[in-house]
């Protein structure tokens, strides 16, 4: 109908780190998929358990998103680099 190219669901995560594990609504993604045929996206994965993550891949998800991960890891590698 729209045209779009993928579509980031909501089904629990969030941008950022959690202070808790997130509860993840795997059967909203699952009867998503069921309804939709462009491909998924999981924003805010960062921090979120691997196996939640293998878990929304099985169930569709072919984007996964750890923006806030790479941010961490880049930073410390600036970091030690000029420490150096």
């Amino acid at each position: 109908l729209t045209g779009v190219d993928s579509l980031a669901v909501a089904i629990g995560t969030a941008h950022g780190l959690y202070s808790k594990t997130p509860k993840i609504d795997f059967q909203r993604l699952a009867e998503i998929r069921e309804v939709v045929d462009v491909p998924l996206v999981l924003h805010g994965a960062s921090d979120v358990p691997d196996e939640f993550v293998r878990r929304t891949i099985e169930l569709g998800v072919t984007k996964v998103n750890v923006a806030t991960e790479l941010k961490i890891d880049f930073a410390g590698a600036v970091k030690a680099w000029f420490a150096e």
